[in-house]
């Protein structure tokens, strides 16, 4: 779940990003602003276009489809002053999916979302389809005020789908959005860049963006693209066929470091991969067999395995643990031994 909490926010006289609002609905939420956030953690989302100021905030705007997809985003919840409403999105994944062993070797380039999310798809799939079209921009022009810049792009769609702005290298705090004359929320000019949604638009229509910003930005006309929601849907529907069914979803509140589950494996995916970040602490069982887990998607954890029917189990152990336990043991028990020793001399 996503949780957007505006008069929380607007009680702050400063730009408030609320990262770790969820935690006020129980909720354990993308948004995070930690400085251990796990490192692989930060560096997939930023790369699929979520907002990051630096590395250790990571802010829920910034998804689409196939983002929402991976990271099982159902539920957006916005809480305004006097109206709350409650989106929810079909067909989201579960904790994990079977994909094609590409996902063990894929890589994300820094700065370029829309490239990062069409090879996150064609790896689940283990295809080359071109899930992201860019649109033909037809006109550009950029205007200097005296205390803003106006950017201006007029384009045809080349899909019928979500369209996506995004500009790279840039805090979009000072921005503002337009879409056809119609402002977009003030939530996406916050104090990091990530994805801005354009619109779903139908494949020949034509649409205008418009940009004030107090600073230079580049190019808005180079970094447009649109995603093919039909066809993107359909990998959805052969993704869904082989997920993880967790035994007991409700225990991973409590217990998310362990949880078990059975999963259907195909020929062409034998590569599970979980919105989990990936650490060296997990240990995964399969059918009762300790099986190596693997890093994948640059970031997951994930494992390899063999096509049919499987029970998984996967445990969260504390590296380190053991280990701390034995030194506190002998901590201890040196402790009663130098009391009983002095009593004795006593």
């Amino acid at each position: 779940m996503l949780v957007v909490d505006q008069p929380f926010r607007k009680l702050f006289g400063v730009p408030y990003s609320g990262y770790n609002d969820s935690f006020i609905f129980e909720n354990h939420g993308l948004s995070s602003y930690s400085s251990t956030l796990n490192f692989h953690t930060h560096h997939v989302l930023a790369s699929l276009g979520f907002s990051s100021r630096n590395i250790r905030r990571i802010d829920m705007f910034g998804s689409t489809p196939i983002s929402e997809h991976l990271l099982a985003l159902k539920y957006f919840y916005y809480i305004g002053k006097h109206e709350n409403s409650l989106s929810v999105q079909k067909n989201v994944a579960g904790l994990g999916f079977m994909t094609s062993n590409r996902m063990q070797q894929l890589k994300f380039v820094k700065n370029e979302p829309f490239i990062n999310q069409n090879r996150l798809v064609q790896a689940e799939m283990g295809n080359s389809e071109q899930y992201f079209k860019r649109p033909r921009i037809m006109s550009t022009s950029q205007q200097t005020f005296r205390d803003f810049y106006q950017y201006k792009v007029v384009f045809r769609g080349n899909t019928t789908g979500d369209h996506y702005l995004y500009l790279p290298h840039v805090r979009l705090h000072g921005v503002a959005f337009y879409i056809n004359g119609r402002k977009l929320s003030n939530l996406y000019s916050g104090l990091g860049t990530e994805m801005i949604p354009v619109g779903n638009l139908e494949k020949g229509q034509i649409s205008t963006i418009t940009i004030h910003s107090i600073k230079e930005l580049p190019n808005p006309a180079t970094h447009l693209d649109g995603l093919n929601n039909a066809k993107f849907a359909g990998a959805v529907r052969v993704l869904n066929r082989h997920e993880l069914r967790l035994q007991d979803n409700n225990r991973l509140d409590w217990h998310g470091g362990h949880f078990k589950g059975k999963i259907t494996v195909p020929d062409n995916r034998r590569t599970l991969l979980l919105s989990i970040p990936y650490d060296k602490g997990w240990h995964l069982k399969v059918d009762g067999k300790s099986q190596p887990v693997k890093k994948v998607a640059s970031g997951f954890v994930g494992a390899e395995l063999s096509p049919g029917s499987h029970r998984v189990a996967f445990n969260y152990q504390i590296r380190g643990l053991l280990a701390g336990i034995g030194v506190a043991t002998v901590g201890v028990v040196l402790l009663i031994g130098t009391a009983v020793f002095k009593r004795i001399r006593h």
